[in-house]
């Protein structure tokens, strides 16, 4: 029996201010993942000193009940802050690289989930949401619930066990 390697991999940006990927992997170390889900959150939060937080491990918990070998997680915006608040304070403008980065991971994976919420504190918000969703345009996506906005809720906000449903992509961010 071959043990269960877990890798991860990520991508930021000069000085640490900006994380555009994080990939986590479970699997024989031989085969590349065949089977990725991407998850599109508002921001990246900062990370343990061993690499992780509470929403990684919600979305790693769901991945693996999903039947998948891997998740990425990308977001939003690139900034990594400990709440969205604080987006106001460092950035107004998105930077493209993360864009360009959510291109190019996206056409590995085999499903997608949103799972930003409503952050309307964030200038912006509901633009940077339908350029998302221009990118997105095509893709049958999925969330684990929807706010009273209907928003594709936050992990951290689902009450009770995580279930994939398809969002039928109604954009109502403000």
């Amino acid at each position: 029996m071959l043990n269960v390697i877990y890798t991860g991999q990520k991508i930021i940006s000069d000085g640490d201010e900006h994380r555009y990927v994080l990939v986590r992997t479970w699997k024989n170390p031989i085969c590349a993942p065949k089977n990725r889900i991407a998850w599109i959150g508002m921001n990246p939060a900062p990370l343990t000193k061993d690499g992780g937080c509470r929403t990684l491990t919600q979305i790693e918990s769901l991945s693996r009940k999903e039947g998948y070998d891997s998740f990425v997680m990308l977001n939003l915006y690139s900034k990594i802050s400990k709440t969205p608040r604080e987006l106001n304070d460092a950035m107004t403008v998105v930077d493209a690289r993360n864009d360009d980065y959510i291109r190019k991971e996206l056409g590995k994976a085999s499903r997608v989930v949103c799972a930003w919420g409503d952050r309307c504190c964030v200038k912006g918000f509901s633009k940077r949401v339908r350029d998302i969703l221009k990118l997105l345009k095509g893709r049958k996506l999925y969330c684990l619930e929807f706010t009273a906005k209907g928003n594709p809720i936050h992990i951290s906000r689902v009450n009770g066990e995580m279930v994939l449903h398809i969002w039928r992509n109604v954009f109502c961010a403000d």
